[in-house]
């Protein structure tokens, strides 16, 4: 089997895509290798890591695992089945600092909302924080920063609607794309203070007072009508049995006289025969 005196080292080693964990990389068959048996190592890491070794007899080759946001050093050489090697070909790479995944709006009061995400992928062993921003319009932005997966906002104006974003930030600066939401704060609600659920209180006692006295009116008031249609009725009455009184007694004075009339008769009557 031929093998080549200088071993040609792969040709236009390039990075054809990258991802917040993997990336693709491709290169081109070396000249004068045709006929001849080899395979192609790849090496990549980042910096403070130990080198990930795997080979392939294609031409191009996904780097996956990788950590988001940080750059690789990748290098590429030709191998022949006698484990010659050709001179590195190397290039480099920065993965894509992943953003906060799953924005939600856990709650809302009139004066705070409290906010939450998930920890994008690829970021398990970086070092990194979000930064938090929020304005409603008109306003300047509020920016605040935590390591926590959520937070509170604080200090809002009730019945309003705020533009909330997160981004993630690494040590040394580099901000993923920003994730959103909308959240839009409680109207005021008077009866959850202390001093104005006392006011509302007293005026319905005083309410329920009043009412309590008209009822306690009426009801004296019906049965004021009520003693006076009797008292109405029983002199109605009283007036009926005074009149057939004097009916009777004008019945009875013509009687009377009648009768005096007729002992008058009779004592004349008998004053002629005797």
């Amino acid at each position: 089997m031929y093998f080549p005196l200088v071993l040609p080292a792969p040709d236009q080693l390039t990075v054809d895509s990258v991802d917040t964990t993997s990336a693709a990389v491709s290169w081109s068959q070396p000249p004068g290798l045709d006929q001849t048996q080899h395979h192609y190592q790849i090496s990549y890491h980042c910096p403070g890591t130990e080198p990930h070794i795997t080979t392939t007899s294609s031409h191009s080759n996904t780097l996956s695992d990788l950590q988001g946001g940080t750059q690789y050093s990748v290098t590429v050489c030709t191998v022949l089945e006698n484990g010659k090697k050709s001179q590195l070909v190397s290039t480099t790479l920065t993965t894509i600092l992943p953003a906060p995944d799953q924005l939600t709006v856990d709650s809302v009061d009139t004066t705070s909302a409290a906010v939450s995400w998930s920890q994008p992928p690829g970021l398990d062993q970086t070092q990194h924080h979000y930064q938090i921003s929020y304005h409603c319009p008109g306003t300047e932005p509020h920016i605040t920063t935590t390591s926590s997966h959520s937070i509170t906002l604080s200090d809002l104006q009730c019945g309003t609607q705020y533009s909330v974003t997160v981004c993630t930030v690494l040590e040394n600066g580099k901000q993923s794309k920003l994730v959103s939401t909308t959240l839009t704060t409680i109207h005021f609600q008077w009866w959850k203070r202390p001093s104005r659920v006392a006011a509302v209180c007293v005026l319905l006692a005083v309410i329920i007072g009043l009412w309590d006295s008209y009822i306690e009116r009426d009801r004296l008031q019906n049965s004021l009508n009520t003693r006076t249609t009797e008292r109405d009725q029983l002199q109605n009455s009283l007036n009926t049995r005074t009149t057939e009184r004097d009916t009777l007694m004008k019945s009875l004075n013509t009687t009377t006289m009648e009768r005096d009339q007729l002992q008058k008769e009779t004592d004349r009557l008998n004053w002629k025969i005797n």
